[in-house]
């Protein structure tokens, strides 16, 4: 038998669950998580430029790039190695 259409339904609460909360929090904290991880290897990268941009300047010589993607290492003399 169906409801009439006058009686109410009774509906779900407003408001999140539980759960609903603990996903959003744990969403945020895998972004947060990305995003020290972007922000610790652009600081590394900015020390290393600078140590190589000091260490040119005593030399006379101009610093190797350093990019985001590489592993490379420069010397100061210009010559690669890898770690």
């Amino acid at each position: 038998m169906k409801a009439p259409l006058t009686q109410k339904v009774p509906r779900k609460a407003a408001g999140f669950s539980a759960l609903e909360l603990l996903i959003v929090v744990a969403m945020i904290s895998v972004l947060t998580g990305f995003a020290f991880i972007q922000i610790a290897r652009a600081r590394q990268l900015m020390i290393r430029a600078n140590a190589a941009n000091q260490t040119g300047g005593i030399f006379g010589e101009s610093a190797p790039r350093l990019s985001a993607s590489s592993s490379v290492d420069h010397g100061p003399d210009g010559a690669s190695f890898h770690p």
